[in-house]
């Protein structure tokens, strides 16, 4: 990351404005966050590095942040430089500006009626707006069994790769792999008849930290669009449900009418997206991507990766009910 001294010569050169102050801000995985007090009021400079980013997800961060702008969903609108480039490369990373959204967030999980309703609205609409971003010639729809097939032989192939000790501490993950299998078998069971909801570009990272709120509880922006992906439609909504108020009906059932309305989806899709995302949990075992970690820090992670999973095996079914409730109520 470059020095105060760097940080004003940047903006001064590339932005042709004079940094007065600056604050280092909570981040995310792969960029770093200044804010800045400048001669144009406040901004935030965001730092991609060149180890953790690569050029491509950068600018596709940047296309669908603009999409989204242009389709009306509140957004930090990137700042362009005076040779009108969104971006500026440098040899450490790559920086980008944007105004800086005052607010607050939710990552507390200090939801109300009026935040959980708003939230669930932004999300359908950024849903509705990102149907139409450039998917790049990716099928929108699965291939249901092969996905379910795939899955099971990604299952089973880790599990004899601990077996033949290719993994680290075989003591955790073997235990730990038999019990996974074991859950998928019986949860692509209860699947049978699912509405499969088709894919499309989502946000990716809709946790309440990427969340501003107005005083009034309503979304002032939706931030970083980093981790933009092609998904299961109705992502960004169970991950923003998976992070703040799955355990409490209530903010549910609004946030819920509150997205299906303004992503103007079926109830049989809304319906089953408890079960996809119990699926889409089983698929995404993290704790794999942290092999080189002891032994007790990765029971650790695996223990906090196979809570989240066994929550949703142990709700799905009375989440689904919720859902079908709100489902038959939509217009």
């Amino acid at each position: 990351m470059l020095s105060e001294q760097g940080i004003s010569e940047l903006m001064h050169r590339h932005y042709g404005v004079n940094v007065q102050a600056l604050q280092r801000v909570d981040g995310g995985a792969i960029h770093g966050i200044q804010k800045l007090t400048t001669s144009r009021g406040s901004l935030a400079l965001k730092w991609y590095d060149v180890k953790t980013a690569d050029e491509y997800r950068v600018r596709r961060s940047l296309r669908a942040n603009e999409h989204a702008r242009l389709w009306g969903i509140p957004v930090a609108a990137v700042v362009p430089t005076l040779n009108g480039d969104l971006s500026t490369k440098l040899e450490d990373g790559w920086y980008v500006v944007y105004p800086f959204i005052a607010g607050r967030t939710l990552s507390d999980g200090r939801f109300d009626e009026p935040s959980a309703q708003d939230l669930g609205r932004i999300i359908g609409d950024v849903q509705r707006a990102m149907c139409h971003f450039d998917a790049s010639g990716l099928v929108g729809d699965y291939n249901w069994e092969l996905t379910i097939q795939w899955g099971r032989s990604r299952l089973r192939e880790r599990l004899r790769q601990a077996e033949q000790l290719q993994y680290p501490h075989p003591h955790v993950l073997i235990p730990a792999l038999a019990k996974h299998i074991r859950l998928y078998e019986d949860h692509i069971q209860d699947m049978q008849g699912v509405t499969v909801p088709p894919r499309q570009w989502v946000h990716g990272d809709c946790n309440p930290g990427n969340f501003v709120f107005d005083d009034q509880g309503r979304v002032a922006a939706i931030l970083d669009f980093d981790n933009v992906s092609f998904l299961m439609r109705g992502f960004d909504f169970m991950y923003a449900l998976d992070q703040s108020f799955r355990s409490d009906p209530r903010l549910l059932r609004l946030a819920l009418r509150s997205y299906a309305e303004a992503a103007h989806v079926h109830g049989e899709e809304v319906v089953a997206y408890p079960q996809m995302w119990l699926f889409s949990m089983m698929l995404n075992m993290w704790p794999f991507d942290n092999m080189e970690l002891a032994a007790d820090v990765l029971a650790r992670e695996w223990d906090h990766y196979y809570e989240q999973v066994q929550w949703w095996a142990d709700h799905t079914a009375d989440m689904t009910s919720i859902f079908r409730q709100v489902a038959a109520d939509l217009p």
